[in-house]
């Protein structure tokens, strides 16, 4: 079993969560075509058919517009990508460390070893415990790995590059998570700013509970392990999970899960008080009681 044997449940309620307070757009409505033959201008001419008769004028000609597609990506020596994305990857590492061909062949059979390693035990189980400590595996097997493979000078720019990748990770998380409470309430300049430092902090706090090496085994590594990587989200899901009973059964892990989000909220509720207004505070609380209700709906027995 892989560790993405979480991964659909997760994805379905921390998706969730993270997209309540965004409505689905409307979909539009396409015109319909006249129906007939249709109207020539009177500036037009129609040429005379066999007959005689006035014809028809031809339609014009149609013409196609060729969209390039991708630029094609140099190989890099021992990789063998799943698509360009992971070769591109390869090549800012390449470019960034200043890799010898040698160096190359040997990280690409680093990275194929990690990926082929990242699967559980198929005799057993997997539970969010199990599948975060094969993680926890991997990653570190890996940062070995690198160890022996970087020169200092390169060892330290690695280091660099996985800082900013961490930086960035963290601002697009809190950015994102800002645009949301900006969709649900008319913020000020001044709440906008003060929401933001609230979620760099927590999102921050979210990365530092995780190990650092986590982030070389994620879907957003800054190396290319194709696709066994899990989400940030997802790992961050587990992890929540892990710290309750531990239980196998996917129905167990989701009431887990949802307990964990119902906290997210009461949290976030908690700092985002003295900044909104009573009325926008109304909204938010509005938007969270939605929320409730949904978690309710997934954990209610069926009957």
């Amino acid at each position: 079993m892989k560790p993405s044997t979480f991964v659909p449940l997760i994805t379905l309620v921390a998706g969730f969560a993270a997209a309540w307070l965004v409505k689905p757009a409307a979909t539009p409505v396409a015109a319909t075509p006249p129906s007939g033959p249709t109207a020539l201008p009177p500036t037009a001419h129609r040429p005379p058919a066999a007959d005689g008769a006035a014809g028809v004028l031809p339609p014009p000609p149609v013409r196609s517009r060729v969209i390039p597609g991708p630029a094609p990506v140099p190989a890099v020596p021992g990789l063998v990508a799943s698509d360009s994305k992971d070769a591109a990857k390869m090549l800012r590492v390449v470019e960034l460390l200043g890799l010898s061909e040698t160096q190359q062949t040997d990280l690409a059979g680093i990275l194929k070893a990690t990926s082929e390693s990242f699967v559980a035990d198929p005799t057993k189980p997997a539970s969010a415990k199990d599948t975060l400590a094969l993680v926890a595996k991997c990653s570190a097997d890996l940062e070995k790995s690198l160890a022996g493979l970087l020169t200092p000078e390169q060892a330290a720019k690695f280091t660099a590059l996985r800082q900013r990748e961490r930086d960035n990770r963290i601002e697009t998380k809190a950015q994102r998570e800002l645009s949301r409470y900006a969709e649900l309430t008319d913020l000020s300049s001044s709440q906008r700013d003060q929401i933001l430092a609230q979620l760099r902090q927590s999102t921050t706090a979210e990365a530092d509970a995780l190990p650092a090496a986590y982030a070389l085994v994620l879907s957003s590594s800054v190396l290319p392990l194709g696709p066994r990587t899990l989400p940030e989200q997802s790992i961050f899901a587990l992890s929540q999970i892990a710290e309750g009973p531990d239980a196998a059964d996917g129905a167990s892990a989701h009431a887990q899960l949802i307990a964990a989000q119902s906290r997210r909220l009461d949290e976030r509720l908690v700092w985002l008080k003295p900044i909104l207004t009573p009325a926008q505070l109304a909204q938010y609380e509005a938007a969270a009681a939605e929320q409730r209700a949904f978690h309710d709906r997934m954990t209610a027995p069926r009957p």
